[in-house]
């Protein structure tokens, strides 16, 4: 008597088909990131193209206009990058004495302290 054995395939969670997904995901973002340096370089080999094919007297014009775009972008990554080292500087902080100051304010603190203390002791 032959028994009747089911060739089911696994189902899509199990741990049979888990390493086949992680590969495909692998392979996916690999095709990815090729796709995406190849269309960079066939965009810059295009652009290269163009350039060959334009007269000579409009190279200028379009030298200028990269150097605009480039400029643009610099200076948008500048903006994002500002420091505010110095941003105190040359406003009058330079001249205060640090030492005086801080003794100043002790002593103040001292004396409200001790007048506070005072007159709780005499109100009571």
């Amino acid at each position: 008597m032959k028994t009747k054995t089911s060739k089911r395939a696994p189902k899509p969670g199990s741990s049979v088909n888990k390493p086949l997904v992680k590969l495909k995901r692998v392979k996916a973002k690999r095709d990815i990131g090729a796709l995406q340096a190849g269309i960079a370089r066939n965009t810059r080999a295009a652009v290269h193209d163009l350039v060959d094919k334009l007269p000579e007297d409009q190279l200028p014009e379009i030298k200028n206009r990269l150097e605009h775009v480039l400029e643009r972008t610099s200076a948008s990554k500048s903006k994002r990058t500002k420091s505010l080292k110095g941003i105190w500087a040359n406003k009058g902080f330079e001249n205060i004495d640090l030492e005086k100051e801080i003794r100043a304010a002790r002593d103040a603190m001292q004396k409200q302290i001790l007048d506070r203390h005072l007159r709780n002791e005499l109100s009571s």
